[in-house]
């Protein structure tokens, strides 16, 4: 044995000799941990590329005839200033210029009295309690600049402190000086605020009330209107409109769910309302988290209105526990059973074994106290740390338990995500007492279709009952809701600084989640909330939701800054409600760096001028600015629509293994869920009318229809560019080189750089049909799976090593979403901090280094000098058609010589696996 550990080890040292059993095992574990880190710090990530001869002068030839060209270009001397203009003028300097055309207040247009019609006020508007408050609110926006208004769900301070706004103006005579703008933290939320609004106006969408959300528009008149509209929408404007010289008023509602653009337009209103001062902002916000803001603006005015809740009775877990008589918990040391004994000196087991201490030291006070109060069975399942944990055994005994012996009244179930939501629907599913039972799932990856029966009563005799996320708490109103059950967990998005990727995992929910949660019982009638954890528990939780700011990646958010003139980034931020951790920030510009939309100084630079004012994440944009490029639009603009809207199929529970299925079909061996989205919407195109198709592969039409409008937007911004001459996406000049595959994974890595992954091994287990891979990110080494829902899941062979992916999320581990296979030239050349270096030892070997020494690969000195070459030749051609947009014409010169080149050289490595040998 101990010679068999010396050769597994691979280590000539010997161990001491006085050590025996566990002692020898550790020594040699640490043996094996010192091994691998040494490994690690060699291993370089790469292979070998060897380009023949003949093939390279066929490159040389075509980058010859580049040099004949004249290489000066006539410069765009208006992008040219502009360009210059966002450089050297700061958002200070840009408000003082602007603020000098607004000495004199003049109307936003032409408002006749003829064109308003009073709206009635019915009993139920004016049972609504903002209603009383309208004069304070009048009064207070004549007085401040700022104002607070806080106000409970249900009191209609969404649809109706805009209008008493607007309604007061052209009492007065003064609709013409009267242009609201309401923000809405979601795109459903601005439509359907906006319709309603104008249902009650008695108009039409589009008269004095409208909507803006990305890419899709209904506006309404130019004065004497509200338009309701996304964050982001309004945070564009401000780069066309920095000082909103068109605009009375600003409202900015649902402020206390803290997303990051509500923030960041929050410090921007402060800056702006010093220079437009006939500007007034309303920020309007649930009960909870007003302080923050109070404190933010403490010469602002602050409106407290009470809301229409009904009373709502609150049981906690003790109470469930003793009302039910559930008592089936699993011992928590279970997880020790038949394990062998080394098994309790793992690390991970002795965190468990803590994380149960700890719970019991927390408990067993509160239990001490509940005696004579519950039963003796109540006070010992209350101190098992499982009691605490989502037992769907005891939520099947909560539910019936409500069917059989309380009134009518749908249920509503708060979970944390779709995982737990499918496991419950099967076991209510398969259950005999279901009969008359109702079920709905309510979450995003449910098709829309099967959650309209939601919002409807059901008939005599049936009990609704729904199984949703905490979309449910404030997105949606569900009026026949008596009992809210409360898991107490929520899964939301979290950014690991240090490792640099998301986490998606579970958490306690806040004192004010739950809040909301237990509103929902009492929106239209007294009910019952069921919080599934202990009173004692509720002590523990925080107060509210970390703001988004504190946990998301900056990348948008630093780019848009900078295309508002704001050159110091972490200063602006410092002034923020919330500022991020400054390492959050460093990683957003190391990144938009790396994609050369900022230059060394962190100046935007052209390239990130344009993926500015595109609606999409910076390396989603990129990938359609070189999909305009290499004419491929159509299949990647279909990747790009996806990756920032939705994945088009929808996954009905207990049928997630069919839906795989299809998915799969669609892929076409593709390796690459990408190309897989392109399929998708080039079949839908065949089979749009038929209903059959899309109902067998599990399409959703509203999605797929939503991502062809999407694609035409992206168009119609390319289009007014000048990158491409149609706004059509299946345009035939835009779509030359759409066939070609190698192609289109070269884009697709161009744009997703730096988010490469490498394929260390794959192996099939016995019994098993799915693959177990071995992949990691050699710039951060991580070691990621790809996630069950990529076609690459289930693959057992790559043809090349090499992925590329969109996001890395930790979840149940840390998986990688939607990837593609692509070749290492194409990372070569399309990549960033590349260099070419000989051998030290042999004259003939060269290498081609990568991504700070990350990516190693050995060649040899004509392969290696021409891949240099062509990479700085399209670096210079990408800096020139970002300063200079034009469309690149089909006949020979300089551009198009570049680009057949790059294609020449792309086509050959996809179709050459002889000429590379991988590590």
């Amino acid at each position: 044995m101990k010679s068999a550990t010396k050769r597994n080890c691979d280590d000539s040292r010997s161990p001491p000799s006085h050590l025996r059993g566990r002692e020898l095992g550790l020594y040699y574990k640490q043996l094996s941990k010192e091994k691998r880190a040494d490994e690690t710090s060699k291993k370089v990530v790469g292979g070998r590329i060897i380009l023949p001869d003949e093939f390279i002068q066929q490159i040389e030839d075509q980058l010859n005839a580049i040099e004949q060209e004249n290489l000066c270009k006539k410069i765009n001397l208006n992008f040219e200033t502009y360009f210059n203009e966002i450089i050297n003028s700061s958002f200070q300097e840009c408000l003082k210029e602007k603020s000098q055309e607004l000495k004199e207040l003049v109307p936003f247009g032409t408002f006749s009295p003829q064109d308003h019609v009073d709206r009635t006020l019915t009993e139920m508007h004016l049972k609504l309690p903002v209603f009383n408050y309208s004069e304070q609110i009048l009064k207070s926006l004549s007085e401040n600049t700022f104002v607070l208004i806080s106000g409970d769900t249900g009191c209609g301070k969404t649809t109706q402190i805009p209008q008493i706004i607007l309604d007061d103006y052209i009492k007065r005579g003064y609709g013409s000086y009267c242009n609201i703008i309401c923000t809405q933290p979601r795109r459903i939320s601005a439509i359907s605020v906006a319709e309603r609004v104008a249902f009650e106006r008695s108009e039409k969408l589009g008269k004095s009330v409208g909507y803006q959300i990305r890419l899709e528009n209904r506006f309404p008149r130019s004065c004497a209107s509200i338009l309701y509209c996304t964050t982001g929408v309004l945070l564009r404007r401000l780069e066309t409109d920095p000082l909103l010289s068109n605009v009375s008023h600003v409202i900015l509602d649902e402020i206390h769910e803290r997303n990051i653009e509500s923030d960041i337009l929050i410090g921007l209103l402060k800056q702006i309302t010093k220079y437009n001062k006939k500007l007034k902002v309303v920020l309007m916000s649930a009960t909870f988290g007003i302080e923050d803001f109070a404190k933010h603006f403490n010469d602002s005015n602050i409106i407290q209105i009470e809301g229409t809740l009904f009373p709502v009775k609150v049981n906690y877990l003790e109470d469930v526990l003793e009302e039910i008589k559930f008592f089936k918990f699993p011992n928590p040391k279970s997880f020790l059973k038949d394990k062998p004994k080394y098994v309790k000196h793992l690390k991970s087991t002795k965190n468990q074994l803590k994380k149960q201490s700890d719970f019991e030291d927390f408990i067993n006070p509160y239990a001490r106290n509940l005696r004579g109060e519950y039963s003796p069975e109540v006070i010992k399942a209350i101190q098992n740390p499982t009691s605490e944990e989502i037992n769907l055994d005891m939520l099947k005994a909560l539910v019936f338990y409500i069917d059989s012996k309380k009134d009518p009244g749908a249920i509503l179930i708060f979970f944390p995500g779709y995982e737990k939501i499918s496991k419950f629907h099967e076991i209510l599913r398969t259950s005999q007492r279901r009969s008359h039972m109702l079920i709905y799932p309510l979450h995003s990856m449910m098709p829309t279709l099967e959650q309209k029966g939601v919002f409807e009563k059901p008939p005599d005799g049936m009990r609704k009952i729904i199984l949703a996320t905490n979309i449910a708490e404030t997105s949606i109103t569900i009026d026949d809701i008596v009992y809210v059950i409360n898991t107490g967990k929520v899964k939301y998005k979290d950014y690991n600084i240090s490792r640099n990727y998301s986490t998606l995992q579970e958490h306690w929910v806040t004192i004010a989640h739950s809040k909301q949660r237990q509103g929902r019982a009492g929106r239209c009638q007294p009910g019952i909330c069921y919080n599934l954890y202990t009173k004692a528990r509720e002590y523990t939780l925080e107060e509210y939701p970390l703001p988004e700011i504190l946990r998301s990646r900056l990348e948008p958010v630093i780019l848009n800054l900078k295309m508002l003139r704001i050159h110091d980034v972490k200063e602006f931020m410092s002034t923020l409600i919330s500022c991020p951790q400054e390492a959050s920030i460093d990683n957003g510009i190391k990144l938009l760096k790396r994609l050369n939309a900022l230059d060394e100084n962190e100046n935007i630079t052209p390239l990130g001028l344009h993926l500015a004012k595109l609606p999409l994440d910076p390396q989603i944009g990129k990938m359609i600015l070189m999909a305009a490029i290499f004419q491929c639009i159509d299949p990647i603009t279909s990747a790009a629509a996806t990756l920032s809207f939705k994945d088009p199929f929808y996954r009905p529970i207990g049928k997630e293994s069919e839906v795989d299925r299809a998915k799969n079909k669609f892929s076409e061996s593709s390796q690459s869920d990408h190309l897989t989205y392109g399929n998708v919407i080039s079949e839908f195109r065949k089979h749009r009318n038929n209903s059959t198709f899309l109902y067998d592969n599990f399409l959703a039409f509203s999605t797929l229809n939503q991502l062809e409008h999407m694609k035409t937007q992206l168009c119609e911004l390319l289009h007014s560019a000048g990158f491409i001459n149609h706004s059509d996406p299946r345009n035939e000049i835009s779509n030359a080189n759409s066939s070609r595959d190698h192609l289109l994974r070269a884009i697709i890595a161009g744009g997703l750089y730096p988010n490469v992954a490498v394929i260390r091994k794959v192996k099939q287990l016995k019994n098993r049909v799915t693959p177990v891979m071995h992949i990691e990110t050699p710039e951060d080494g991580v070691k990621v799976k790809i996630h069950p829902s990529s076609v690459n899941s289930k693959e057992r062979s790559f043809d090349s090593k090499f992925l590329v992916f969109f996001n890395i999320q930790k979840s149940t581990d840390v998986f990688l979403h939607d990837t593609t296979m692509v070749y290492p030239i194409s990372l070569l050349i399309f990549g960033d901090q590349v260099a070419i270096k000989r051998d030290g030892v042999d004259d003939k070997k060269w290498y081609i280094n990568m991504a700070n020494n990350s990516y190693q690969f050995e060649s040899n000195e004509k392969t290696a000098k021409i891949i240099l070459k062509l990479r700085n030749r399209f670096d210079v051609l990408l800096r020139d058609l970002a300063l200079n947009p034009t469309v690149i014409s089909d006949d020979k010169g300089r551009d198009r010589n570049l680009i057949d080149a790059m294609v020449m050289i792309l086509a050959y490595e996809s179709g050459s696996e002889d000429n590379y040998e991988y590590r």
